[in-house]
């Protein structure tokens, strides 16, 4: 974790990913949830984001890993932006994994950590 007072709009700690030539990047958490609907959600700024020219998941975006579900994915340059997703936990508790990721071939991310959250829905 950086703390970046020189981000505009960003006066806390964040979490950084910059992408090189061809860059599959992330941080990742992992949590025990109950049965549930839940929302994982936090704010991003993107600043010359190019996507690889090759995959299926391109940009930023933030993903429950497993289960195939992600927020909409950013390239290019974005001023702070709320990403979310949402996702289900069925039938008994599961260990759940967070990812906050930068695919691309150039570019730098932030995270605003003090956005990050898992909210539970239902």
């Amino acid at each position: 974790a950086e703390s970046l007072t020189n981000v505009a709009g960003l006066a806390g700690p964040a979490l950084v990913l910059m992408a090189g030539p061809v860059t599959s990047s992330s941080w990742r958490a992992a949590v025990r949830l109950d049965p549930g609907e839940y929302r994982f959600s936090g704010r991003t700024r993107t600043s010359g984001v190019l996507p690889l020219p090759f995959g299926t998941r391109q940009g930023v975006a933030l993903r429950v890993l497993g289960e195939g579900v992600q927020s909409l994915e950013l390239v290019g340059d974005n001023n702070w932006r709320e990403l979310s997703v949402d996702f289900r936990v069925a039938d008994q508790p599961r260990i759940m994994s967070f990812v906050c990721e930068l695919r691309g071939r150039a570019g730098q991310v932030w995270f605003d950590r003090g956005s990050l959250q898992l909210l539970r829905l239902k």
